[in-house]
């Protein structure tokens, strides 16, 4: 019965104390989420853990609390200042296009600008595949822009990495 609540029934919260099962659960969504791009179920898995690293995540009730969606967000320190980083996001298949991505980006967005009232925060990054219309549809909604400065290279798969940011904080030269 995926997706038989509707969106606005599915919120997001911080995961705050992650369970084995929450893990396994993370893990198995970024390797499908990912899959075109290599595998990255430890990698995600271990981001979780990182002290640092806000994970929230979207629960499906009607599917005993599976995790349909999550985002995690990190703070960098450089230079006096952080850099925010998008570190993943991903949504099951069946829960994409309900505006759950939206919500997560909502969060993230105003955790960020939670963070930079006290903190300077210079930008908010993300890494996308330039092919990901949806994706970089959704990031463009939020202020995001390709930088095109930053070359990242290639995911392990070949397919091409984009850095995209929203500027907070510009160096006064």
């Amino acid at each position: 019965m995926a997706g038989s609540l509707p969106s606005a029934d599915l919120k997001v919260t911080i995961l705050e104390e992650p369970s084995p099962k929450d893990y396994l659960q993370i893990g198995e969504l970024a390797e499908l989420s990912f899959i075109r791009f290599g595998h990255y179920r430890e990698f995600i898995t271990a981001l979780v853990r990182e002290r640092g690293v806000v994970t929230v995540i979207i629960r499906e009730p009607v599917r005993q609390d599976d995790i349909v969606g999550f985002l995690l967000l990190g703070f960098i320190p450089v230079a006096g200042s952080y850099i925010a980083d998008i570190m993943a996001i991903a949504l099951e298949e069946a829960y994409q296009g309900r505006g759950l991505g939206k919500q997560l980006m909502d969060w993230a967005m105003e955790a960020v600008e939670r963070v930079s009232r006290s903190k300077e925060v210079r930008e908010l990054r993300l890494t996308v595949a330039h092919d990901n219309k949806p994706a970089v549809s959704l990031f463009r909604r939020y202020g995001f822009a390709f930088d095109r400065t930053t070359d990242l290279g290639n995911y392990p798969s070949g397919v091409p990495a984009s850095s995209m940011k929203v500027y907070y904080y510009e160096d006064e030269e």
